[in-house]
């Protein structure tokens, strides 16, 4: 990519000196050494495409047979950031979108909402070796509507939702106006 913006860089400065040669051979030279800069830009491997990171087997299995039970709601346990993001793209790409309203406006004209089948919850699960780990809750919309349940993550027992007691303290003694 350098080598691109280089060559257009000795492009640009060569410019006057192309203006002054014959009709035609200046702006062609200029035009070709332009386009290989572009080239060279644009076929660069910097600006290649990365493949995002394979979804793990041990993690593909576990959808899979989540998917072939049936079952409303799964939680997955602690999982990087990378895992994470590549099991939400797999998920969509797998179960795909499924139609949740359709109607007619008053013209005629019909339209639909399409949504993902499987939904998604992230929480954070912890740190490990300095990095995040998540708990990732995935479950059915399309079952969920079926079954008449609004917030289907909320079916998964959540270990930080639950009370925790406070201790007392010392009592602590508020000046009259503000107690009033």
């Amino acid at each position: 990519m350098l080598a691109g913006f280089l060559v257009i860089l000795f492009d640009i400065a060569i410019i006057n000196w192309t203006l002054t040669l014959p009709q035609g051979i200046g702006s062609s030279i200029w035009s070709v050494v332009f386009a290989l800069g572009l080239v060279l830009i644009i076929f660069s491997s910097s600006l290649a495409r990365v493949a995002p990171p394979a979804l793990s087997r041990a993690l593909a299995d576990q959808v899979e047979t989540w998917e072939r039970a049936g079952d409303l709601v799964t939680a997955l346990d602690n999982l990087s950031e990378d895992e994470t993001l590549t099991l939400l793209a797999f998920t969509r790409r797998h179960f795909g979108e499924y139609v949740a309203e359709a109607g007619t406006t008053p013209k005629g004209k019909t339209w639909t909402v399409k949504l993902l089948r499987a939904g998604s919850m992230i929480q954070p699960a912890g740190l490990d070796e300095g990095g995040p780990l998540f708990k990732v809750i995935l479950y059915r919309r399309d079952l969920a509507r079926q079954k008449g349940i609004r917030r289907p993550w909320r079916t998964i027992y959540r270990k930080d939702a639950t009370l925790q007691l406070v201790k007392p303290g010392a009592l602590i003694e508020l000046p009259h106006w503000i107690a009033d």
